[in-house]
Protein backbone atom coordinates (compact mmCIF):
# COMPACT_ATOMS: atom_id res chain seq x y z
CA UNK A 1 0.00 0.00 0.00
CA UNK A 2 1.51 3.69 -0.99
CA UNK A 3 0.09 6.48 0.45
CA UNK A 4 -0.62 9.20 -2.24
CA UNK A 5 1.40 11.99 -0.20
CA UNK A 6 4.36 9.30 0.31
CA UNK A 7 6.91 7.64 -0.94
CA UNK A 8 7.29 4.98 1.96
CA UNK A 9 5.12 1.67 1.61
CA UNK A 10 4.34 -1.04 3.92
CA UNK A 11 2.73 -4.70 2.96
CA UNK A 12 -0.89 -5.59 4.10
CA UNK A 13 -1.32 -9.29 5.16
CA UNK A 14 -3.78 -11.05 2.74
CA UNK A 15 -7.41 -10.64 3.81
CA UNK A 16 -9.60 -7.93 3.61
CA UNK A 17 -8.16 -3.95 4.36
CA UNK A 18 -10.90 -1.79 4.45
CA UNK A 19 -9.08 0.86 5.46
CA UNK A 20 -5.82 2.56 6.65
CA UNK A 21 -5.16 5.51 8.93
CA UNK A 22 -2.56 7.91 7.48
CA UNK A 23 0.79 7.61 9.26
CA UNK A 24 -0.09 4.12 10.87
CA UNK A 25 0.62 0.74 9.74
CA UNK A 26 -1.47 -1.99 10.20
CA UNK A 27 -1.87 -4.06 12.95
CA UNK A 28 -3.06 -7.72 12.63
CA UNK A 29 -4.38 -9.88 15.17
CA UNK A 30 -1.18 -11.57 16.50
CA UNK A 31 -1.47 -15.29 18.39
CA UNK A 32 -1.99 -15.98 21.76
CA UNK A 33 -1.01 -19.13 22.52
CA UNK A 34 -1.43 -20.23 26.80
CA UNK A 35 0.09 -23.93 28.35
CA UNK A 36 -1.35 -25.54 31.25
CA UNK A 37 0.18 -28.30 33.05
CA UNK A 38 -2.34 -29.93 36.07
CA UNK A 39 -1.93 -33.33 37.71
CA UNK A 40 -4.43 -35.91 36.78
CA UNK A 41 -6.27 -36.79 40.29
CA UNK A 42 -6.32 -40.17 39.38
CA UNK A 43 -2.99 -41.44 39.28
CA UNK A 44 0.20 -39.39 40.94
CA UNK A 45 2.73 -40.58 38.09
CA UNK A 46 0.44 -38.24 35.44
CA UNK A 47 0.60 -35.06 34.27
CA UNK A 48 -1.46 -33.15 31.93
CA UNK A 49 -0.57 -30.73 29.28
CA UNK A 50 -3.05 -28.29 27.36
CA UNK A 51 -1.35 -25.96 24.61
CA UNK A 52 -4.85 -23.83 24.22
CA UNK A 53 -5.04 -21.11 21.44
CA UNK A 54 -6.38 -17.70 23.42
CA UNK A 55 -6.48 -15.24 20.64
CA UNK A 56 -8.69 -14.49 17.84
CA UNK A 57 -6.90 -15.99 14.84
CA UNK A 58 -6.30 -19.76 13.95
CA UNK A 59 -2.98 -20.99 14.37
CA UNK A 60 -0.91 -24.18 13.39
CA UNK A 61 1.02 -25.81 15.85
CA UNK A 62 3.06 -29.20 16.28
CA UNK A 63 2.05 -32.12 18.31
CA UNK A 64 4.44 -34.00 20.96
CA UNK A 65 6.07 -36.54 19.19
CA UNK A 66 8.38 -35.41 15.94
CA UNK A 67 8.14 -38.06 14.17
CA UNK A 68 9.70 -37.02 10.68
CA UNK A 69 12.73 -36.15 12.80
CA UNK A 70 12.84 -32.49 11.61
CA UNK A 71 13.78 -30.80 15.10
CA UNK A 72 17.47 -31.63 16.95
CA UNK A 73 15.60 -31.14 20.05
CA UNK A 74 12.22 -32.27 21.89
CA UNK A 75 8.98 -30.18 21.05
CA UNK A 76 7.37 -30.68 24.94
CA UNK A 77 10.65 -30.47 27.50
CA UNK A 78 9.60 -30.34 31.34
CA UNK A 79 11.89 -28.38 33.75
CA UNK A 80 12.46 -29.50 37.69
CA UNK A 81 13.37 -27.48 40.25
CA UNK A 82 13.86 -28.87 43.68
CA UNK A 83 13.26 -26.20 46.99
CA UNK A 84 14.88 -27.47 50.16
CA UNK A 85 12.77 -29.32 52.52
CA UNK A 86 13.77 -26.67 55.49
CA UNK A 87 13.55 -23.70 53.28
CA UNK A 88 10.85 -21.47 54.10
CA UNK A 89 7.46 -21.27 51.53
CA UNK A 90 8.79 -19.65 48.48
CA UNK A 91 11.97 -21.05 48.49
CA UNK A 92 14.57 -20.19 45.84
CA UNK A 93 15.38 -23.70 43.70
CA UNK A 94 18.66 -25.70 44.63
CA UNK A 95 21.38 -25.18 41.99
CA UNK A 96 21.72 -28.44 41.38
CA UNK A 97 18.84 -28.92 38.59
CA UNK A 98 18.56 -31.72 36.65
CA UNK A 99 18.58 -31.37 32.62
CA UNK A 100 15.42 -30.81 30.90
CA UNK A 101 13.69 -33.82 30.33
CA UNK A 102 11.84 -34.77 26.73
CA UNK A 103 8.35 -35.44 27.29
CA UNK A 104 6.82 -38.02 25.53
CA UNK A 105 2.65 -38.67 25.68
CA UNK A 106 1.42 -41.31 27.08
CA UNK A 107 -0.92 -43.68 24.22
CA UNK A 108 -4.41 -42.53 23.66
CA UNK A 109 -7.61 -44.73 21.48
CA UNK A 110 -7.94 -42.20 18.09
CA UNK A 111 -5.85 -39.42 19.37
CA UNK A 112 -3.03 -38.98 17.23
CA UNK A 113 0.29 -37.01 18.43
CA UNK A 114 2.25 -36.31 16.04
CA UNK A 115 2.45 -33.96 13.01
CA UNK A 116 1.15 -30.39 13.10
CA UNK A 117 -2.55 -29.07 14.08
CA UNK A 118 -4.77 -26.45 13.41
CA UNK A 119 -6.29 -24.46 16.57
CA UNK A 120 -9.04 -22.25 16.17
CA UNK A 121 -9.42 -19.68 18.51
CA UNK A 122 -10.49 -21.34 21.96
CA UNK A 123 -9.40 -24.59 20.62
CA UNK A 124 -6.53 -26.92 22.10
CA UNK A 125 -4.12 -29.36 22.09
CA UNK A 126 -4.18 -31.89 25.07
CA UNK A 127 -2.06 -34.70 26.30
CA UNK A 128 -1.16 -36.71 29.43
CA UNK A 129 2.58 -37.42 29.67
CA UNK A 130 3.73 -40.16 32.53
CA UNK A 131 6.66 -38.67 35.83
CA UNK A 132 6.99 -42.14 37.28
CA UNK A 133 10.67 -42.46 36.21
CA UNK A 134 11.36 -38.89 37.96
CA UNK A 135 9.67 -39.77 40.98
CA UNK A 136 11.56 -42.79 41.62
CA UNK A 137 14.80 -41.02 40.92
CA UNK A 138 13.91 -37.78 42.81
CA UNK A 139 14.43 -36.46 46.76
CA UNK A 140 11.80 -36.25 48.83
CA UNK A 141 11.16 -33.10 48.93
CA UNK A 142 8.97 -30.19 47.39
CA UNK A 143 9.70 -29.93 42.98
CA UNK A 144 8.16 -27.28 40.82
CA UNK A 145 7.70 -28.36 37.31
CA UNK A 146 7.59 -26.43 34.10
CA UNK A 147 6.70 -26.72 30.22
CA UNK A 148 7.85 -25.88 27.39
CA UNK A 149 7.23 -25.73 24.13
CA UNK A 150 9.82 -25.38 21.48
CA UNK A 151 8.36 -25.51 18.24
CA UNK A 152 6.85 -23.49 15.33
CA UNK A 153 3.89 -21.63 15.26
CA UNK A 154 2.33 -20.63 11.81
CA UNK A 155 -0.43 -17.60 12.15
CA UNK A 156 -1.21 -14.37 10.06
CA UNK A 157 1.78 -12.72 10.36
CA UNK A 158 4.06 -15.24 9.28
CA UNK A 159 6.02 -18.73 10.19
CA UNK A 160 8.74 -18.63 13.60
CA UNK A 161 9.88 -20.72 15.64
CA UNK A 162 8.62 -19.70 19.76
CA UNK A 163 8.90 -20.94 22.90
CA UNK A 164 6.11 -21.10 25.42
CA UNK A 165 6.56 -21.78 28.99
CA UNK A 166 3.49 -22.98 31.45
CA UNK A 167 3.30 -21.94 34.99
CA UNK A 168 5.08 -23.43 37.38
CA UNK A 169 3.03 -26.66 39.27
CA UNK A 170 4.50 -27.52 42.57
CA UNK A 171 4.43 -31.32 43.57
CA UNK A 172 5.07 -32.08 46.69
CA UNK A 173 7.07 -35.50 47.25
CA UNK A 174 7.32 -35.36 50.94
CA UNK A 175 4.70 -37.56 52.39
CA UNK A 176 5.15 -40.18 49.18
Amino acid sequence: VFGLDAERGFTVPAGNCTSVERGKLPNPARPVLKLVINRVTSTTASIEAVLVNDGYVPVKVRRAIDADGLFPEPVYVLHVSTVSEYSPDGGIPENGTPPPWPVTPEPELGVDHTGEVWLEPGQYYRFTFDISSLLITTPKVEHWLRLDYRGDLYGPPGQARVRIESENLKLDLRKR
